[in-house]
């Protein structure tokens, strides 16, 4: 072994070189900042574009088809889906045809990244705890959908891909995803889905996004729960859109998910399920979002399905002046439940996008919803939304739940939204409500119609659903004066009165609250609990905030940012150490955007790992023989007899993509002291996998993984006839590092007449790593093995020279190998 440690060339290293290659080409054609990532027009450009995000693909270490694949497609005037049955079978993509009518600059554009080409959108089927990209093994196409299959063991998985309707645009332009879990076995199983669309808009790859409330989304963003809305939007531009899309989430209460996620899309590709969100991370290098049913109890003989929309999207441009624009996305006709006795959605949601296109702050503005006496539609939240500080280039979102009541005959229901700032002015919408059937016993009731209360008292109201399956909604109508979270819980902020709505199936049920006590103050002021904050990589510490004075009428954060994600994220608070650095953490308060500051430094744990252990052995190992023109020629023979001594001291880093601290060794230089996350990370990756080749594949495998592992300008660069490398992995638990995994390998190489940079493997030792970070490791010999058999493609190769023949013995074993 040679005495000193041989270096170490990572993958990183060609994908930072191709990233750099990237951005020279595209330095004065991408626009790259924090709002747009549009890929350039230039065919040539694009071509690059393509072929840099399918690199970050492929060192993702899975298998991408071909640009170009065979596929079954399904259209109609608006919009087209195509599904693949090639390398990406049953990987899907979504573009336009002719799209919106009313918009002439949709036509023909992509909605899903590589339109019609899929690859990178994908679907995760989680069986027990079990991760599985769907990949069908058959696909048949009916006129109006394309059905994919795919087993599991006795799991059956139905990916079914159609066109439906959109409630939005009233146009058959949305696709319905569904997959359908059928359990063929005699044991229960656990299932869950997790569908992961990479969103583009025409040419821009991070289109960002809109949700209603809430209003634009370009950082990354979670909802849980009953915070999951209903709908979402895509825009190619968030202030000019030629190109929108439009996801539905859910149409009925009972195809709603547990999660849904807006990210960014090079981050969670390389997950299959759980992904951990980064609040400051902007989407719009590349957008994504992720959409999770959580696994389900699939009793044998039974099924379960999920369902989610994504399609065209409309906004109505409804600008009624030169200062404050206004567009509106609301249905134009609600659809039937499957009995046919109610609307679903219902609720349903109108929601308004304001846009200060002057040149001055508007100081205030109001809008309105004025819905027609006796027209069937009921207003659960305020009519009247008072707009403050909207600042020039700045936009609002303002939305406006409806509860629409059963019909006996097609009704036709005109309503208004009217703007008042300095002009005013007022739009005229409209909505089909289809009839519906009168046989509906259907009811939601609340244990109390009327509860009166003092500030800061809390209360459970219980619904009782008869004839509705689902789950209840709930509502107050004034925040400032009482809140209820989605377990019915209503919490007394104000002096003051609030309607608390519970909504289940398109039925209704109400509570009056009424609030008396103190009259809490306008917020002044707030600060954190520290101004500076210390904390290690891996460590989360919670900051809270104080408000003042103390009876604020409102005590809640708008949002929580950090300035460098890449150092220290937050989340409510909790503040997390990504690695070493300064970043400020920042909490901004509803109440007037009042500020408060944390300078947080995150610190390196100086963690290591003491080690004594030696390895020794003693063999001899004899190669093939090759038996030419009368005479045998002995390839190789190694006298192993060898005491090797991995690094008395280990240096564990944290890696938050594993969460675990790894430590590297070997007979290679730099793993240890190298403090780029990327590197060690590469670096890991590379030694697993060719650990895990050891033993596990046929030794011809493994001779090729070692060659393309070992190659000139390779990940792994080794010299020598000894070569020694292996991993430790621990977590943290209680304060203490527990060993999780570890394994080292030992390759003894022959000495052959090939010309080859690295020598060759013919021999291997691979050992388990025991032991703890605290009384130090151990090693135990799992396998060892000869890996010469299987470097010649013929096994005995007398009688099989052909044509080398004739060149003498030397050149033909060149031959062989080379």
């Amino acid at each position: 072994m040679r005495g000193k440690c041989k270096s170490v060339v990572l993958i990183l290293l060609s994908i930072l070189i191709l990233q750099a290659q990237f951005l020279t080409v595209f330095a004065d054609s991408v626009i790259q900042d924090k709002t747009i990532n549009v890929i350039p027009f230039s065919e040539e450009a694009q071509n690059d574009y393509a072929s840099w995000k399918r690199q970050l693909g492929h060192n993702s270490g899975r298998m991408l088809a071909s640009i170009e694949s065979t596929k079954f497609s399904i259209s109609n005037d608006f919009l087209e889906v195509a599904v693949d049955n090639s390398n990406e079978k049953g990987k899907f993509t979504i573009g336009t045809t002719g799209g919106d009518p009313d918009i002439l600059t949709d036509n023909y554009n992509i909605l899903l990244y590589g339109h019609p080409n899929p690859w990178s959108s994908f679907t995760t089927i989680n069986i027990d705890g079990e991760y599985y990209i769907f990949e069908a093994a058959s696909i048949t196409q009916t006129e109006k959908e394309i059905i994919a299959e795919m087993a599991v063991g006795n799991i059956l998985i139905q990916q079914v891909i159609k066109l439906a309707h959109n409630e939005v645009t009233n146009r058959e332009d949305l696709v319905q995803i569904s997959y359908n879990i059928i359990n063929n076995g005699e044991s229960e199983a656990n299932v869950g889905v997790r569908i992961m669309l990479d969103t583009m808009l025409g040419s821009n790859d991070g289109a960002p996004f809109r949700l209603p409330g809430l209003g634009a989304v370009t950082t990354e963003k979670e909802f849980v729960g009953s915070q999951v809305p209903q709908f979402w939007q895509a825009f190619d531009d968030l202030e000019n859109p030629s190109v929108i899309a439009n996801g539905t989430v859910y149409k009925s209460i009972h195809e709603k998910p547990d999660k849904i996620q807006f990210v960014y899309w090079s981050d969670i590709y390389d997950t299959l399920w759980d992904y951990t969100i980064i609040p400051d991370q902007y989407v719009t290098r590349d957008s994504a979002v992720a959409i999770y049913y959580n696994p389900e109890r699939v009793n044998p003989g039974s099924s379960i399905n999920v369902s989610t929309y994504y399609g065209i999207g409309s906004l109505r441009s409804d600008s009624g002046d030169d200062v404050l624009s206004m567009n509106v996305a609301a249905p134009q006709k609600l659809e039937l439940d499957p009995a046919g006795t109610n609307y679903f959605p219902n609720p349903f949601t109108i929601t308004a996008y304001l846009y200060n296109q002057g040149i001055d702050t508007i100081d205030e503005a109001i809008i309105s919803l004025d819905l027609p006496q006796g027209s069937g539609l009921n207003l659960l939240t305020d009519k009247d939304v008072s707009l403050t500080n909207l600042n020039p280039g700045e936009d609002r979102t303002v939305t406006w739940r409806v509860l629409a009541d059963p019909q006996a005959e097609e009704k036709v229901v005109d309503y208004y939204i009217t703007v008042t700032h300095e002009t005013q002015y007022q739009i005229k919408h409209s909505i089909i409500l289809p009839p519906t059937r009168d046989n509906d016993t259907s009811s939601i009731t609340l244990n109390k119609t009327l509860l009166d209360m003092e500030v800061n008292d809390t209360e459970v109201l219980i619904a009782t659903l008869t004839g509705i399956s689902g789950r209840v909604t709930w509502l107050s109508s004034d925040p400032n004066v009482a809140i209820v979270d989605s377990t019915g819980r209503v919490t007394a902020i104000a002096p003051g009165s609030a309607n608390i709505t519970a909504n289940a199936g398109g039925k209704t049920a109400s509570c009056i609250v009424n609030v008396a006590g103190e009259t809490p103050a306008s917020l002044e002021s707030i600060s954190l609990s520290e101004t500076s904050l210390s904390l290690y990589v891996n460590e989360t510490k919670q900051l809270s905030v104080i408000y003042n004075p103390p009876n604020s009428v409102n005590k809640r954060i708008r949002s929580w940012t950090s300035s460098n994600s890449s150092i220290a994220v937050v989340a409510n608070g909790r503040v997390t150490g990504k690695r070493t650095g300064t970043a400020i953490i920042t909490a901004i308060a509803e109440d007037g955007g009042k500020l408060a500051r944390c300078t947080v430094t995150v610190l390196e744990r100086d963690v290591g790992l003491q080690n004594n252990s030696n390895i020794n052995f003693s063999t001899v190992v004899t190669g093939p023989t090759l038996h030419f023109l009368g005479k045998d020629f002995e390839l190789f023979s190694i006298p192993v007899g060898t005491e090797i001594k991995i690094a008395d001291y280990i240096e564990l880093k944290y890696d938050p993509d594993e969460q675990k601290y790894i430590g590297l060794f070997g007979d290679f230089e730099g793993v240890n002291s190298q403090d780029d996350l990327r590197f060690r990370q590469e670096c890991y990756r590379s030694i697993r996998y060719l650990l895990n080749m050891m033993g596990q594949k046929t030794n011809r495998e493994f001779y090729n993984a070692w060659l393309r592992l070992t190659k000139r300008g390779g990940p792994l660069v080794v010299e020598g006839d000894i070569s020694v490398f292996g991993y430790v992995a621990f977590v943290e638990n209680n304060g203490r590092l527990q060993l999780a995994e570890g394994e080292l390998g030992v390759l003894s190489s022959a000495k052959t007449y090939i010309n080859h940079p690295t020598a060759i493997p013919a021999i291997f030792f691979k050992y388990k790593i025991t032991g703890d970070a605290q009384a130090g490791i151990k090693l135990v010999l799992k396998e060892a093995g000869n890996i010469n058999a299987g470097l010649m493609p013929y096994g005995n190769l007398e009688g099989s020279l052909g044509l080398s023949a004739a060149v003498g013995a030397d050149v033909f074993v060149a031959n062989v190998y080379g």
